[in-house]
């Protein structure tokens, strides 16, 4: 009976810290419980928390950065906002963001003029292998006026860039650089999948 509950414990503190060492590909109950209730506990603040988290190189005004949206992510966010309308998830809300078969990384970005994003191109190079995504798109906003009463040299438009990529096709547990590109120019940003729900 000692032996049984000693290996039970062991074995529940092996996989637990097997699973925090990885982004979450299959999430089970628990975890979709979870997002859901940490979605409604921060549900007036939810943007920013979790931009906190799952934000890489969020560090000054007008630079680009990246935002990891897993699926532990959307649940938290879409259960946020249905919390703010006095709604629940609908079970095929939650089964279509568990069930997805691509991890969505936004590049959030910033330009001079409204459409500057269109020649933006994402990968992920992981392990020596280059992954291009299964479908990327921008989406392009005008913060200020571009004329001649702006501001020079501070950009009137952000973008954000938002790319698939396959959950089959990297490795949850390993680094990979994610790399914006655009023109010739290239940014890269490292990503630990290990720091991710």
């Amino acid at each position: 009976m000692a032996k049984t509950v000693l290996f039970s414990v062991l074995a529940y503190f092996f996989i637990t810290a097997h699973a925090s060492h990885a982004l979450v590909v299959t999430l089970n109950e628990e975890m979709v419980s979870s997002a859901k209730a940490y979605g409604i506990e921060h549900s007036k603040s939810i943007p920013a928390v979790l931009h906190d988290l799952y934000g890489v190189d969020k560090n000054d005004v007008f630079t680009e950065w990246l935002l990891v949206r897993s699926k532990w992510y959307k649940l938290a966010a879409l259960a946020a906002r249905k919390h703010r309308h006095a709604e629940h998830i609908s079970s095929e809300d939650q089964a279509q963001i568990v069930n997805d078969d691509a991890l969505q990384i936004d590049v959030i970005a910033y330009g001079r003029k409204l459409d500057f994003a269109r020649d933006y191109r994402v990968e992920i190079v992981q392990a020596g292998r280059v992954i291009e995504p299964v479908k990327i798109h921008a989406d392009h906003f005008q913060n200020a006026q571009t004329d001649k009463n702006s501001m020079r040299g501070f950009p009137c438009c952000t973008a954000t860039i938002r790319s698939y990529f396959e959950y089959a096709s990297i490795d949850p547990a390993q680094k990979a650089d994610v790399i914006l590109k655009k023109n010739g120019r290239q940014k890269t940003f490292t990503l630990d999948f290990s720091g991710f729900k």
